[in-house]
């Protein structure tokens, strides 16, 4: 059995990924609407927050689900050129660490032939 070190490539800023949330949640087009409208505010300002919002969703102690900012986005975030380059650039650029002077190899895990191909 090989051991695997998954690791976690930063392509988002969180900060992004709240505005692109709270505004979709708030059912604004910009920042700028969703402050002007009171209850768009509350709701905008609501995802904006990591007190009330974190990052990523997880189960409380009553066994409830919280869901997180990353619950509210969309597969279609993750299949985009910007984010799988940044991750192909994030293990050629850190490659001798990563694979301990290659003495192990990457696997970077797609949904299809195709876009292993791409």
């Amino acid at each position: 059995v090989l051991g695997f070190d998954p690791t976690m490539v930063l392509v988002y800023k969180d900060k992004e990924l709240r505005e692109i949330v709270a505004l979709q949640e708030s059912k604004a087009q910009t920042e700028e609407q969703a402050l002007a409208d009171p209850v768009m505010s509350k709701k905008y300002y609501h995802f904006m927050s990591s007190a009330e919002v974190p990052m990523a969703g997880f189960k409380k102690q009553d066994g409830q689900y919280q869901k997180g900012i990353e619950d509210y986005i969309g597969t279609e975030a993750w299949q985009t050129d910007k984010y799988e380059n940044a991750v192909v650039d994030d293990i050629m650029s850190g490659w001798f660490t990563l694979s301990r002077n290659n003495k192990f190899h990457a696997i970077f895990a797609t949904s299809s032939i195709p876009e292993a191909v791409r």
